[in-house]
């Protein structure tokens, strides 16, 4: 039978008994109500792990630390299957790091709360790994993580389109948000917490819209775990292709895995606000490796490179993209000072970028982004950049919503049928013809949908 060890000093013994166990109840009711997301419904659904983990206080274990000579006034949370305790590590580390189920800050809650007691003061958590190498122990308080700011839902009623969308449109930019329960966790260097955002949603919204098939971009609220977005795209059934956020180290297997799942390019963001850009070269390298892998056969598909940046980035960031031997897609045209005009260096500097290296490519995407409103009568204000692009160089513009819109702030988060309908169709000047290059074609020779 499972058993849950609680460890402790024995001075601290009291505050864990105390009122019938009411600090160790509580640690029993996270465990019993703990949730999980469904891959196949995309639905909280009650863990497994409920079933097999202290489901009654009975087979919980209370332990004294000895490990020294005086008392320690430490604590511990340990996790041992029946009297195995070379077991421990791993069912801890699920709890943990897979569940997400920090029942060590129940405890310091509790102390904090009713005894007005302070970790790293008055006493000490000890992580399970430190627990086993007693030489590694650490008296300063566990890192607490920082209050981040909660993105707000996406408009549930968009507007019917006004305009036919063509047979087979792409929305070239979008995404896919847990909700952060296991097995699809948020990653914990992440700047925002993103609103629920599953396939089922996009593919409902996208369908009503007109659009035919999708490109989910890894949000940068996964990090490198691409695990949701995969999952979308094997729920998507060919319908939507990927871009992943990858670790420099992945391996040539890894890379040949996510292009067998419809991934076809590797995102980077150098936008300090939401993610920490890791160094040019690294884009550069990674550029060079799946160039390598194509020529060489195990990617069946041709990958691109998308990149998040601003335009005051483009100074440092334009040699490295010009060393770039694959496609460059730049999400929402480099973030232009919509307020400095298309006559602004920075802006420029980006059309002759254009000029210089004949793979890339902008996403007119995000005039709500660019003007901070979600009103329609504000995003003529990005026209002029859009247009400017989709003039002089047609077969490099492509587009899409943003949905759900992270980071959208009230007033600012856009009706996606407006977008269709008020912006999407302002870029192609109303013209049937332009549209479809924009959202058919291009995507789709780019992309190399089925």
């Amino acid at each position: 039978m499972p058993n849950l060890e609680v460890k402790c000093s024995k001075e601290l013994e009291h505050l864990f008994l105390e009122n019938d166990g009411e600090l160790l109840r509580k640690l029993h009711a996270l465990l019993q109500g703990h949730q999980s997301l469904d891959p196949v419904t995309e639905e909280p659904k009650n863990t497994m792990l409920r079933n097999r983990v202290a489901t009654t206080l009975t087979p919980w274990t209370f332990c004294i630390v000895g490990d020294e000579p005086g008392p320690s006034k430490r604590v511990s949370v340990n996790f041992a299957l029946g009297d195995k305790p070379d077991r421990k590590g791993p069912l801890g580390d699920r709890l943990r790091k897979d569940l997400g189920l920090d029942l060590e800050d129940i405890i310091v809650n509790h102390l904090s709360e009713k005894y007005k007691m302070e970790e790293g003061r008055e006493y000490t958590m000890v992580s399970e790994t430190r627990e086993v190498n007693r030489h590694h122990y650490n008296d300063k308080p566990r890192k607490k993580a920082p209050v981040r700011a909660k993105n707000i839902e996406p408009n549930p009623k968009p507007d019917k389109p006004a305009f036919e969308m063509p047979p087979g449109a792409i929305n070239t930019h979008c995404h896919v948000n847990s909700n952060g329960m296991t097995p699809f966790p948020w990653s914990d260097d992440r700047k925002y917490d993103p609103a629920f955002a599953p396939w089922r949603k996009l593919e409902e919204l996208d369908t009503f819209l007109g659009f035919s098939g999708e490109v989910i971009v890894a949000a940068t609220c996964h990090g490198t775990d691409n695990s949701f977005m995969l999952n979308a795209l094997k729920k998507s059934k060919g319908r939507a292709l990927g871009v992943a956020f990858v670790e420099k180290t992945i391996s040539d297997q890894e890379l040949t895995d996510l292009d067998r799942a419809g991934v076809r390019g590797v995102r980077y963001s150098y936008v300090k606000r939401l993610t920490n850009p890791p160094p040019p070269e690294e884009m550069v390298a990674m550029a060079n490796r799946i160039k390598r892998l194509k020529d060489e056969g195990p990617l069946k598909n041709v990958w691109h490179i998308d990149l998040y940046c601003e335009a005051a980035d483009l100074k440092d960031l334009e040699s490295h993209v010009k060393a770039i031997p694959v496609p460059v897609v730049f999400d929402h045209m480099a973030v232009p000072n919509i307020d400095k005009g298309v006559s602004d260096p920075e802006f420029q500097r980006y059309l002759q970028l254009f000029r210089d290296k004949k793979d890339c490519y902008a996403k007119v995407t995000c005039p709500e982004r660019l003007t901070g409103s979600g009103k329609p009568e504000d995003w003529s204000k990005v026209l002029p950049f859009a247009r400017a692009l989709a003039e002089e160089f047609p077969d490099r513009v492509i587009t899409g919503t943003d949905w759900p819109h992270p980071n959208m702030k009230e007033g600012q988060m856009p009706n996606d049928g407006e977008l269709l309908n008020r912006w999407i169709w302002e870029v192609a000047g109303k013209n049937s013809g332009t549209l479809k290059r924009i959202v058919v074609d291009n995507p789709r020779r780019l992309f190399n949908f089925s």
